[in-house]
């Protein structure tokens, strides 16, 4: 099927998914394939609507439009208006972050996140995307994927899935996901960073897919007694709450 002229200015905004935020007129038509005449037309309408904004050296970033559409986001997605106030009482209730994430094509996004003033580690940050192979959310959101989906992904990344235990055969995968499957949560030891726990559990959409995760990762020297199971009760009550959102209001809407 031949892309659309939709669809090829669209993809000038996807080249801002990388860590290259500023791209050139002569970058964006080499990466594309675009003739001059073309993405000169994309670029002007792009402006024009706030997507994109010119720089001084000729080049484009993304304009105030984003900031806007994010703005809106954070004010209309279910995920965050009935997500956020749980993830800020765990952030009360333990020294840790909370997480809400949305899957987004082979991986996941940070839609939102809360953490305690005393963790001074680095996570997620709210909009950065990560690749859906290691780590308790990613394990938490696999686990439920359509067969065809988790084999894709599996294949892609065999070396990756090996090295954390889950390969060198599909079945591997599907036996270390079967106790994530049954329990519905998953708690990850050290497996992104060394010395944090991390606990997710997954969010599903109206027709029952798996739509992302909530998760709470904490400093293992700052766990005491029974905690961890204290998180992951309240990590699966959270990804519960959110999952019987869905019989009044859809979330993947």
């Amino acid at each position: 099927m031949a892309e659309s002229s939709l669809d090829k200015m669209l993809s000038i905004l996807d080249l801002y998914e990388s860590d290259q935020l500023h791209w050139t007129p002569e970058e964006i038509a080499s990466q594309l394939g675009m003739s001059r005449s073309t993405l000169y037309r994309y670029l002007r309408t792009l402006s024009n609507r706030g997507y994109l904004v010119s720089t001084v050296d000729d080049g484009y970033t993304l304009g105030p439009k984003i900031s806007l559409l994010e703005y809106r986001l954070r004010m209309s997605d279910p995920l965050i208006v009935v997500g956020g106030p749980l993830a800020e009482e765990m952030v009360r209730q333990f020294d840790g972050a909370a997480l809400i994430s949305r899957v987004f094509r082979e991986g996941f996004v940070c839609i939102y996140r809360s953490k305690s003033l005393k963790d001074s580690r680095h996570y997620f940050k709210r909009g950065q995307i990560m690749q859906l192979v290691r780590g308790a959310n990613a394990h938490a959101i696999q686990a439920f994927l359509p067969r065809h989906r988790l084999e894709r992904l599996f294949f892609a990344n065999r070396e990756e899935f090996t090295a954390i235990g889950m390969g060198p055969d599909f079945s591997d995968l599907q036996g270390a996901l079967r106790p994530i499957r049954n329990d519905g949560v998953c708690v990850s030891d050290g497996e992104l960073r060394s010395g944090v726990a991390a606990v997710a559990a997954p969010i599903f959409d109206s027709r029952g897919a798996v739509l992302g995760s909530f998760s709470f990762t904490i400093p293992k020297s700052t766990l005491g007694a029974g905690q961890i199971e204290a998180i992951v009760e309240r990590v699966k009550f959270s990804a519960g709450v959110l999952n019987q959102k869905h019989e009044s209001q859809s979330l993947d809407k």
